[in-house]
């Protein structure tokens, strides 16, 4: 494993631990220093995120990616944790804004 993809995984459970989603863009730019890096982002949740902050990290509006497999199965098993964990808005039928956070928040926690 790469040393970015033990980063990717160890902002996945930072974001978990606040009770947080974010985007693969977002932590592409931690990452990577690009948007650009999402697509690595979610290589990586695929392949190496098998605990339970994998389903955290999400598409741009907060909508879960039609390609999640792996560690999460599917799509719809990513939403009922979700919802689960109080982060997902049935009516609207993506995650809560209140509960998003940009890189620039996530660098600072992860600073903490």
């Amino acid at each position: 494993m790469t040393d970015q993809q033990k980063r990717i995984l160890e902002l996945a459970r930072l974001i978990r631990k606040h009770n947080r989603w974010t985007t693969y863009a977002d932590i592409g730019e931690l990452v990577y220093g690009t948007r650009s890096g999402a697509r690595t982002v979610g290589n990586t949740m695929r392949d190496e995120g098998r605990d339970e902050s994998a389903h955290r990290i999400l598409l741009k509006g907060g909508r879960v990616s039609p390609q999640v497999r792996g560690a999460l199965g599917s799509p719809e098993e990513a939403i009922k944790r979700l919802t689960r964990e109080g982060i997902w808005d049935m009516t609207r039928n993506c995650a809560r804004g209140d509960r998003f956070i940009n890189a620039a928040q996530l660098r600072e926690l992860e600073r903490q």
